[in-house]
């Protein structure tokens, strides 16, 4: 029997850029505790009781796509839900390997902090990380470049 689990993902908005050649949908779990279960009605109706908590209106965060690269700053919108099937029935937590780093602004005359996350894939860790971000592949402006 297989035991269905709401998970909720991010969602990467380089389908949306018209700066961008490639245009790919992206999508992958972010990290989360306690994932709830749901019944396959349920999940087609869209009402089950044990909701995923979102974050605040207010909530910004500077995200770096491990698919294309994509950098930019997302808000709650670049969050969904998908459903996870599993062979047993326990307490899930999203499986993902996000990381975050801190960088600073390159001009001279700004130096403000900024906190990029990334989602790695399996088997991939810190060293990875730092070596894609030496590559130059990841491709955006820091928050305060938008300003």
């Amino acid at each position: 029997m297989a035991y269905l689990y709401v998970s909720p993902e991010f969602i990467c908005h380089s389908i949306l850029d018209p700066r961008r050649p490639r245009r790919y949908f992206h999508a992958f779990p972010i990290p989360y505790p306690n994932i709830p279960e749901v019944s396959e009605d349920q999940w087609r109706s869209g009402e089950y009781e044990d909701r995923l908590e979102w974050p605040l209106d207010e909530w910004r965060v500077l995200f770096g796509c491990r698919e294309c690269g994509y950098v930019a700053t997302y808000d709650a919108d670049a969050l969904g839900e998908t459903i996870l099937e599993r062979n047993n029935q326990a307490n899930f937590h999203n499986e993902t390997n996000c990381y975050s780093v801190q960088l600073q602004c390159a001009k001279i005359d700004c130096k403000a902090p900024a906190k990029l996350h990334v989602n790695l894939k399996d088997g991939e860790g810190a060293k990875e990380l730092l070596r894609l971000l030496k590559e130059s592949f990841f491709d955006g402006a820091l928050p305060c470049a938008i300003r």
